[in-house]
């Protein structure tokens, strides 16, 4: 959700959103390499850095009771709603407030585990205080 759209009359409120979905065959990667590229991939993503490769090596175990997912998308969707209330005419100019609340996502400060010793990436404290869907 992007944003509360408040109209005059309560009948013509509504939110601003974003959605896809997408349809296709599933199909599960056991190739190692590549399962590892993707887990690479998905973790160097989140951060925008190589995260992947500033972190102790995965371990077996940990490798194992992961799954990673291939989807070869055949169709997708889109719905997106965006803008002011389409409120009635008779309904605008009255004395009540009409517009959008956006809503935002941004990180916050980090927090340190108590165990960790390493000073703060700069990859991450550059990210505090931004939004989250740049």
């Amino acid at each position: 959700v992007d944003g509360l759209v408040l109209a005059v009359s309560p009948f013509n409120h509504s939110m601003n959103y974003r959605s896809v979905c997408v349809f296709g065959y599933p199909e599960l990667v056991v190739d190692l390499e590549e399962k590892e590229e993707a887990l690479r991939v998905i973790t160097n993503h989140a951060f925008k850095a190589d995260r992947w490769g500033s972190t102790r090596e995965t371990s077996k175990v940990e490798f194992q009771s992961t799954r990673v997912i291939r989807l070869d998308i055949e169709t997708a969707s889109v719905k997106k709603r965006e803008g002011q209330a389409q409120d009635d005419e008779a309904d605008k100019g009255q004395d009540v407030y009409a517009g959008v609340l956006p809503i935002m996502t941004k990180y916050g400060k980090a927090a340190q585990a108590e165990y960790s010793k390493a000073v703060l990436p700069e990859y991450m404290a550059s990210m505090e205080g931004t939004e989250v869907h740049q």
